[in-house]
């Protein structure tokens, strides 16, 4: 084995080379390199001593490593030529990315690299090859809103739509915390049942979109299952309690007025005075304000929030 300054050493010039777009230098590396350096190359003997949560001796190849700077990147030709001189296996390994792990496709997609992810398939790179967090190449892309990227992927490999993650998400519930609406509606399309799908925490699409604040993306799921207004999540919360926990300040005026249009009177006070004690608890006067608001009683803001949306949805408003 080189030294570690050798390695490191290596590892920069290699990266250099990514940067300059040389393929043509990268690739007289790859073929010239023997002994040692051709181990750390090619059989996973780099000592990955950066990177975030780094364990002492892990490793991972260090040639997988500038492969995935050069995903990252948009550099194409080099991609090509380090699947050309090395075969698919480098392309499934796992190399570090953030606090994940990713395959060179997972980077890829997370990036919007379209082309690339063409390029990697065509080289034999897995759809179906998860992250260390349970996640195909579908769910990053998902989760970043790529539609097009996402309608590509499920062409190939329809069934991944239904595949959970380590925690249990589909890829439904990674695009409605993005608030990636037209992401959304293509993957309720091709499977309306998830609508109703819940994660490992008892997370609807609606509790996700709604702890985010993606105003949008809530009134389409509502729209789909009105019902979800009153579900909840393992912690107890509903998604109007979501949006104060979380810094969905934008969806809280209309699933109140959802909430308090849609459910019976105590039920809906209920889920009102929940969020009010939220707010209280976490100490956030601009959502308590707005759950207060028109000031009144709850009676008050009731009626309020129906006439409001009997002026969008041209319902009759009945006092209760």
């Amino acid at each position: 084995m080189p030294a570690a300054s050798d390695t490191r050493d290596t590892r920069g010039h290699l990266l250099g080379l990514v940067k300059r777009n040389d393929p043509t230098e990268l690739k007289r590396v790859i073929l010239a390199a023997d002994g040692s350096l051709k181990e750390d190359l090619a059989r996973l003997k780099y000592t990955n001593t950066r990177g975030y949560g780094d364990k002492s001796g892990e490793q991972e190849s260090l040639l997988g490593h500038v492969l995935h700077n050069a995903c990252v990147t948009d550099r194409l030709e080099c991609v090509c030529v380090i699947a050309q001189c090395c075969g698919a296996g480098i392309l499934n390994g796992l190399y570090r990315e953030y606090e994940w792990k990713w395959t060179p496709l997972h980077a890829a997609c997370w990036f919007d690299r379209t082309v690339m992810v063409r390029s990697l398939l065509e080289y034999q790179a897995k759809l179906d090859m998860p992250d260390t967090d349970g996640c195909l190449p579908v769910h990053r892309a998902a989760q970043c809103g790529h539609l097009e990227l996402v309608k590509y992927l499920l062409q190939l490999h329809p069934e991944s739509v239904s595949v959970q993650s380590c925690t249990k998400s589909l890829p439904v519930h990674l695009a409605s915390f993005a608030g990636a609406l037209g992401t959304v509606r293509y993957l309720l399309e091709m499977q309306p049942e998830h609508v109703s799908a819940t994660d490992q925490d008892g997370q609807l699409p609606l509790h996700c979109a709604a702890r985010l604040g993606h105003v949008e993306t809530v009134r389409y799921l509502l729209d789909v299952c009105p019902v979800h207004i009153a579900v909840k999540n393992k912690a107890g919360l509903t998604p109007l309690v979501e949006a104060v926990f979380g810094p969905g300040t934008d969806c809280i005026p209309y699933l109140l007025q959802v909430t308090l249009s849609q459910l019976d009177h105590d039920q809906a006070d209920v889920i009102v005075e929940q969020a009010r004690s939220m707010a209280k608890r976490r100490h956030k006067s601009r959502e308590l304000h707005m759950i207060n608001q028109p000031a009144g009683g709850k009676n008050n803001c009731r009626l309020s929030c129906q006439r409001s949306l009997a002026s969008v949805h041209h319902i009759p408003v009945h006092r209760h």
